[in-house]
């Protein structure tokens, strides 16, 4: 059997070609299955984490002035240090959600924004609760000093 430098070119051009085409149909049908599980979920409740968070911090927004600064405190958060990466991730969506104000951790300021994923045990100490907004979302009065 004799192969000509032509046809094994050409062979491995259609090979190269069908696998690139392959690839591409696989990520665009990975791509369609998400966007419809995300259109599937309840419309109420966004499907990534920066939009849910911001979902989570809106009926505060109504409460806060619309520029300042405010504290922040979390059950993430020890002697202003930050117990865990989430914990991190969860400080910076909150000045996200919140931005023109600005979130300085601590409770300092007279108005602080609580973030808590367990029970509010981790309330510092001096602060006293404004208003529970549900979902670990709380607004404190910040220390007075």
């Amino acid at each position: 059997m004799r192969f000509d430098r032509r046809s094994i070119v050409r062979t491995a051009l259609a090979a190269v070609l069908f696998l690139a085409l392959a690839g591409a149909a696989e990520t665009l049908s990975l791509a369609i299955g998400t966007f419809h599980e995300s259109r599937a979920g309840s419309p109420s409740v966004p499907a990534d984490r920066a939009s849910r968070h911001e979902a989570r911090f809106a009926p505060l927004r109504e409460q806060l002035p619309a520029r300042g600064v405010v504290g922040y405190a979390s059950d993430g958060l020890a002697a202003g240090s930050f117990t865990s990466l989430e914990a991190m991730q969860d400080y910076f969506l909150t000045q996200y959600s919140l931005a023109p104000l600005i979130v300085v951790r601590g409770a300092d300021p007279p108005l602080v924004v609580g973030n808590f994923r367990t029970a509010q045990s981790a309330l510092p100490e001096g602060t006293t609760v404004l208003r529970d907004l549900g979902d670990g979302v709380v607004l404190l009065r910040g220390v007075q000093r």
